[in-house]
């Protein structure tokens, strides 16, 4: 759905995608990498909660389904995490905090932007990267 939203952009993003992050979290274990996606699916969609995107040429069908099945699956998983009751690792903790602090500087980024139909371009791009990732996270194992 994300990926049908976009248009070509003439400019490279100035966003750092994080790596490093990702591939900590192969390392851990399924409890882990489930907390680690709940934590990044959550980030994604408070993310995309402001609705400042009127700048943009999106069809909005289209993003309240991203919306809806985003709703759906933090909602699902949190609840799955939480049913582990699993003691999270520093390791994982410092993803976590280092994932939060990526989503802030997309906020921000977002704001610096004002909200562009070019800055939203910018942030679906990489939050595609993240889907990708983290679709494939716990099938590395």
């Amino acid at each position: 759905m994300l990926q049908k939203m976009g248009h070509e952009v003439s400019r490279e993003p100035q966003i750092t995608f994080p790596d490093k992050q990702y591939r900590q979290v192969n390392n851990f274990k399924a409890e882990e990498q489930m907390a680690f996606i709940s934590h990044t699916l959550n980030a994604i969609k408070k993310l995309y909660s402001s609705g400042k995107y009127e700048s943009t040429a999106w069809d909005q069908k289209g993003v309240d389904k991203f919306m809806n099945d985003l709703y759906r699956q933090t909602s699902e998983l949190d609840q799955c995490v939480k049913s582990m009751k699993t003691r999270l690792s520093k390791s994982v903790k410092r993803v976590n905090k280092k994932m939060s602090l990526h989503f802030k500087f997309l906020k921000n980024y977002l704001k610096r932007e004002e909200y562009s139909a070019s800055g939203w371009e910018d942030i679906r791009t990489v939050v595609l990267a993240h889907l990708h990732r983290l679709d494939t996270t716990l099938s590395i194992q």
